[in-house]
């Protein structure tokens, strides 16, 4: 199947753009902080604020992956085909194009 030939719910497609936006803000967010590896060998201090940024930002991905996933739209793709239909809304979402 093309991307073509999937029709998605525009609140479907929203959710994936939000989804992508969503993990570039927990990246952004992970790449202020010092790496694990330095706050466990004790090179950098493990700063509390950053910590609830980053937990914030990857509980709001994590909230619209859920959404994503339990949206009724994929109760009718069949299940062999729903790896085709997330890649085809990947694209489609990446594009910032909707049907």
């Amino acid at each position: 199947m093309s991307d073509g030939d999937w029709s998605f719910p525009a609140d479907l497609v929203a959710l994936r753009v939000a989804f992508i936006k969503a993990e570039a803000d927990t990246a952004a967010v992970a790449a202020e902080g010092p790496a694990s590896a330095d706050v466990l060998a004790g090179q950098a201090v493990d700063d509390s604020a950053y910590a609830v940024r980053l937990h914030a930002a990857w509980e709001r991905w994590r909230v619209i992956a859920e959404r994503l996933l339990d949206h009724p739209y994929w109760a009718g793709v069949p299940k062999d085909r729903r790896v085709d239909a997330r890649e085809a809304l990947q694209r489609l979402a990446r594009h910032g194009e909707s049907r």
